[in-house]
């Protein structure tokens, strides 16, 4: 809760594939963009910063290139300190 979290994403091909974060809402997936509080290294792994319970889900990894696609998921659980 309010740290750091990262969620790797490693893939190699060739040609490079490109990585895509999207986190799962209810009937749809959201593309993960960079901003104040998420980056995407040039390594594919997602670094959110001072993470809250909205935060929790489930975020999918794809990395693309010409001869298709692999996905990972990562279910990502923040706890939160009682008031």
């Amino acid at each position: 809760w309010m740290k750091e979290v990262r969620l790797p994403c490693s893939s190699v091909g060739e040609p490079a594939p490109t990585i895509k974060w999207t986190k799962d809402s209810e009937d749809s997936a959201i593309p993960v963009t960079a901003d104040s509080q998420r980056q995407i290294l040039s390594n594919g792994t997602l670094v959110l910063r001072s993470v809250k319970a909205e935060d929790s889900g489930y975020y999918t990894c794809t990395a693309t290139n010409t001869l298709g696609f692999d996905t990972i998921i990562v279910n990502l659980v923040v706890q939160v300190p009682p008031d």
